[in-house]
């Protein structure tokens, strides 16, 4: 008579190849981490303030490859960067750097503008983030995406002229009221160029994305004029014979005010 297994022997023959499987799925699962930066940027000399949007990138020095951005959160520089990367990352070296209106610039140490770029390692964690404090300042320009040459407006201030709405905007159709209406850069149009507007608005060097009515100026006329954008792009979708209505009172509206200088 052959010796038939016991229960707790034939449980056994059936829960160690499971938990094998299990531990090997884990393994081969990306293992994730998370930092977050944050601090206060500040002007250097001869350097622009960080206005309220402008973007913070985290970038790979040796590759150039940006690894994470965030945002200055308000018009005193305070700002906050959260990186989510595999663990493996972890001990990767990285800078900062500050994205105002289309020029970029190196963040450096606190003091002065010459001061060496930022440093830091990743050094992220799961579940709970870690945690970094930095405090830098606005160094030198180190790229610059095509900037329009400023010109002063009737008030003396100056802003962006008018340029060619870049990227994916040019395969948006937009109304002719505002004929840069894609300011996201999204290649489509939709509630994030209102949103991409309030932030152009916000900050003291607006980019000439921001310049949705092509007439040189970036100001509130702009925000108006996509808001009307907005509302006659929806009334074409549900009714495309409005385009043609739309175009008609635009002309009507426009022919009595081609002589006005000022706003």
């Amino acid at each position: 008579m052959q010796n038939r297994p016991s229960l707790l022997q034939a449980a056994f023959a059936l829960v160690v190849p499971a938990c094998a499987f299990y531990a090997q799925s884990a393994a081969a699962q990306t293992v994730p981490a998370e930092m977050i930066l944050g601090g206060r940027i500040s002007a250097g000399l001869g350097t622009p303030t960080p206005g309220k949007g402008n973007a913070v990138d985290a970038v790979d020095p040796a590759t150039d490859t940006v690894l994470g951005s965030g945002t200055v959160e308000d018009n005193s520089g305070n700002y906050s960067v959260t990186l989510t990367k595999p663990a493996s990352l972890n001990g990767a070296i990285m800078t900062l750097r500050l994205v105002n209106g289309c020029t970029t610039f190196q963040l450096v140490q606190s003091g002065a503008t010459a001061a060496p770029a930022v440093r830091l390692t990743f050094n992220g964690s799961f579940p709970f983030p870690t945690t970094l404090t930095l405090n830098p300042t606005v160094g030198a320009a180190i790229a610059s995406a095509g900037c329009p040459t400023p010109r002063a407006t009737a008030a003396g201030a100056v802003k962006p002229a008018a340029a060619a709405a870049p990227g994916l905007a040019a395969q948006v159709r937009c109304p002719s009221i505002a004929p840069h209406c894609d300011v996201a850069g999204v290649g489509v149009f939709d509630q994030r160029a209102i949103e991409a507007m309030k932030a152009c608005l916000a900050t003291a060097h607006p980019g000439p994305n921001c310049d949705v009515n092509g007439d040189g100026v970036v100001d509130t006329r702009d925000l108006i004029d996509l808001l009307r954008a907005w509302a006659q792009y929806q009334r074409e979708q549900a009714d495309p014979s409005a385009s043609i209505a739309a175009q008609a009172d635009q002309a009507a509206i426009s022919a009595p005010l081609s002589g006005v200088k000022e706003r």
